[in-house]
């Protein structure tokens, strides 16, 4: 969190290192000073939360430029609104915030100025172009087998209660096919090593564009342990059942997490002797002619979405070539 402070010190925010409770409640009060005056440049209206509602929660797909400067002013000034309801949460009924409570939230404050960073660069751009908040950027790595192993551990292990009435496992085990439908699409960007698809003027990509990919090119991908024909309707069943507020009966969920665990695990090599020699982390998904494959899918998102569209493809790639 110093660090990050101390690359905002050209906005006169000054780096505590963490070390002193006195610099570090100063460097807080002038983040809340510099956001309260970028909102008042930029935005400089109240919204109400059913305008930000319209803006932020429709299922629009595509943006005119108008409309995307008004998605990002509702962006930023529910970011602030939040940011403040934040810091009156932390302040709690006392005239100012206590060293040791920044500490408790030092990873939401972090988060808050990593995600603002988008936000106040856009704004500030059009005067000057090569304004940056700070050098840095979040890490939005989440590697598919972290998000199976909670998906796996909110279903089997057993958790103190945090429910009345015994109902822990009931929330825990609901849970479940939220993290295993979210651990299945992870796994199909990163078999292809991408970490964003950027479309023009906040278009949206759907969540299940590249599993449709995916379902259209089969024979391109080769897995282990698992036909892809299960996966894809697991995956669509998970998508059902969380729309349609659908509660899994027990031993579907238990048989799916079965399935999709093999979509996750490393591929082991065997001797003659049966014994096991190589172990492979992202052996599990094989592609034939990995590039041919990325330009067919680039091809098709420009052909659908335009040709200004961004892949980031510095993802971890979980996939081997075939």
């Amino acid at each position: 969190m110093g660090l990050l402070y101390y690359k905002l010190s050209h906005l006169g925010i000054p780096d505590p290192r963490l070390k002193n409770p006195i610099q570090l409640t100063f460097a807080l009060q002038k983040v809340i000073a510099f956001l309260k005056s970028e909102h008042e440049s930029y935005v400089n209206k109240n919204f109400t939360d059913t305008h930000l509602i319209e803006r932020l929660f429709n299922q629009k797909t595509f943006f005119t430029e108008k409309e995307y400067h008004q998605h990002m002013k509702a962006q930023f000034h529910l970011a602030v609104k939040s940011f403040n309801e934040l810091v009156k949460k932390m302040q709690g009924e006392n005239t100012s915030i206590e060293y040791s409570t920044i500490i408790l939230y030092k990873k939401h404050l972090i988060n808050y100025l990593y995600d603002l960073k988008e936000i106040i660069e856009y704004f500030r751009r059009p005067k000057d172009k090569e304004f940056i908040l700070f050098d840095a950027y979040r890490s939005q790595d989440i590697h598919s087998f972290e998000i199976m192993k909670a998906a796996n551990n909110s279903f089997w292990d057993p958790i103190p209660e945090t429910y009345p009435s015994g109902r822990t496992f009931i929330m825990n085990s609901n849970n479940s096919i939220f993290l295993l439908r979210q651990a299945i699409e992870i796994k199909f960007k990163s078999i292809f090593g991408i970490k964003n698809i950027k479309l023009q003027n906040g278009i949206r990509l759907k969540n299940d564009y590249l599993a449709n990919f995916i379902s259209e090119n089969m024979e391109a991908f080769e897995l282990n342990n698992v036909e892809l024909r299960s996966l894809l309707k697991i995956y669509n069943w998970t998508n059902s059942g969380i729309h349609l507020a659908i509660k899994p009966r027990i031993w579907e969920l238990q048989f799916a997490l079965k399935i999709c665990s093999a979509f996750f695990e490393f591929e082991t090599s065997f001797d003659e002797k049966g014994n096991p020699t190589t172990m492979r982390l992202f052996g599990n998904v094989k592609i034939n002619d990995f590039s041919k494959t990325c330009t067919l899918l680039e091809e098709k998102l420009k052909s659908e979405y335009g040709s200004e569209i961004l892949i980031d493809w510095s993802r971890l790639r979980e996939s081997l070539d075939k």
